[in-house]
């Protein structure tokens, strides 16, 4: 797979899977994971596989949340069940069963915590914040901006929740699921958070977005990369730019940030 890049900077490196991934995430300790329907491979940040999971009788993977290294969630969004591996790539304990608890419609998962799993209903559109056997912490529902249909959730520094809608933007809310913020962005292909900034991709771009603080607004500070193609997924971690093409193959873009 080629990137085209308006970056003179920029050099790019392969991932060698054994599958084609549709998502791509990252732990505090630098290590990269892609995420296929049927399995989670783990690299270093050069690219060398680590480790790899796989349980096809659990059905097909939706996401992946490697936010806390010993605490990997694989949620698997048709069969209703989370699972929680180690940072080598096995299962903890036995899958949790979100139908079980009549939680039929949760689109998305990620974790809250250490102790916390952060679930979105996508017909009730509310937050359900559990503790790790599914016992209900909080539930909130959200009012959204009109027509917003949230297709990514992350858990973001300081513990918050971030809702995208890649035809819309990004709504935030605080660790209960309160509503705090919209940001309006249209047409994003994925967008993800790096310590206070995020960067999304938008019509062949990479952007830096900064996000408010108590001295500075929200706003856009710069493109980082011009016509970025054919990228399906992304994470920023370091001078890294790890990426999935839309066929599916991963790699890696030294960038100056």
């Amino acid at each position: 797979m080629m990137v085209a890049l308006g970056a003179a900077n920029a050099q790019e490196r392969p991932f060698f899977s054994a599958y084609k991934s549709n998502t791509i995430c990252s732990d505090p300790n630098g290590h990269i994971y892609l995420a296929s329907d049927e399995a989670v491979e783990k690299f270093d940040g050069e690219g060398r596989k680590m480790n790899a999971y796989s349980n096809p009788s659990l059905g097909n993977i939706t996401c992946v949340d490697s936010r806390i290294p010993s605490k990997i969630l694989v949620f698997r969004k048709e069969s209703g069940l989370i699972t929680l591996l180690s940072s080598e790539l096995t299962e903890i304990s036995p899958a949790l069963r979100l139908f079980d608890k009549g939680w039929m419609n949760i689109g998305l998962a990620a974790m809250g915590g250490s102790d916390r799993i952060v679930l979105y209903d996508e017909v009730k559109r509310s937050i359900i914040i559990t503790d790790l056997s599914l016992t209900t912490i909080s539930a909130t529902d959200i009012t959204f901006p009109e027509g917003f249909r949230a297709t990514d959730l992350q858990v973001i520094p300081n513990n918050y929740i971030a809702l995208t809608d890649t035809a819309m933007g990004v709504c935030l809310l605080d660790h209960f699921g309160t509503f705090e913020k919209y940001i309006p962005l249209q047409h994003l292909t994925s967008a993800r958070f790096y310590k206070n900034c995020f960067f999304y991709l938008q019509k062949g771009n990479l952007y830096k977005y900064s996000l408010p603080t108590e001295t500075t607004p929200l706003a856009i500070e710069e493109i980082v990369l011009g016509t970025v193609l054919d990228m399906r997924d992304f994470i920023v971690l370091g001078t890294g730019l790890y990426y999935i093409g839309s066929d599916g193959e991963a790699g890696k873009l030294e960038v100056s940030y």
